[in-house]
């Protein structure tokens, strides 16, 4: 890790983000706090919510159609991706929108597919699994494969539908998950006030880059317990009152 001149600060870009507009197509690059990206895109497909619910539920799509689905729209952001002359994932303030928007649709495909039938089948559960094995293989071997999106349907839901004895259902692993939003949020932030500080023109020494991660942890504790929680608590409790004083408006 070496020392990089800060740059790329603008204030146009800036506002773009306080409003969750900056990937939405109106900037060349990625500024201030970069991974914030996908919060905006994310923030796009919250708006499209409703239209996707509806396009689900007008369709009532059964299930094999829901499962061709899914490898429909990953051929289409492969298509997209190579049209655009990207690799997936790259261009990401061009293409971040519609990406996160389509994989958006496919994580409510799955959850369609998990309320379904979301019994723990030993068969269904090795299978889909298996199936994300040789997606990955097929990645490996080929860089251009379009299976991303095929590799985390297939672990998710494989994943989701595995209760008894699941690994990522250990305490340390339900841990990372938790505070995962808080150092999301907070980890770039973080490497920057960290480069200004500590990273010189020398190659950074492997223990101070060790308590950079450590630090980063600690802090992403910190925001989920005082920070994230609380707020989670508190918007729960004010959107409960304002339904239940609706509630008794219409009753009465």
């Amino acid at each position: 890790m070496k020392g990089e001149a800060v740059s790329g600060y603008s204030v146009p870009y800036f506002l773009q983000s306080v409003f969750l507009l900056q990937n939405w197509g109106f900037s060349d690059g990625l500024q201030w706090n970069v991974p914030a990206w996908s919060i905006s895109t994310e923030f796009f497909a919250y708006l499209c919510f409703p239209l996707l619910v509806a396009l689900l539920k007008i369709c009532n799509w059964p299930t094999w159609s829901l499962c061709i689905s899914l490898g429909f729209i990953t051929l289409g952001l492969h298509w997209y991706f190579r049209s655009l002359g990207f690799n997936f994932a790259g261009g990401i303030e061009k293409t971040g929108l519609l990406r996160c928007v389509a994989q958006f649709f496919m994580g409510m495909i799955l959850c369609v597919l998990f309320l379904r039938d979301h019994r723990e089948n030993v068969l269904k559960i090795g299978l889909l699994l298996m199936a994300a094995v040789i997606f990955i293989s097929m990645r490996m071997i080929e860089k251009q494969a379009p299976v991303i999106p095929l590799i985390w349907v297939t672990m998710i839901l494989g994943f989701a539908l595995w209760r008894r004895a699941n690994p990522l259902l250990a305490r340390p692993l339900v841990w990372l998950g938790d505070v995962s939003y808080a150092t999301y949020l907070c980890h770039y932030l973080a490497f920057i006030v960290f480069k200004l500080v500590f990273v010189g023109p020398e190659q950074t020494p492997l223990w101070l880059i060790l308590g950079f991660y450590g630090g980063v942890l600690v802090a992403s504790h910190l925001l989920y317990r005082y920070v994230e929680k609380p707020s989670q608590r508190w918007l729960t409790r004010q959107y409960g009152v304002s339904r239940m004083v609706r509630a008794e408006s219409a009753n009465g």
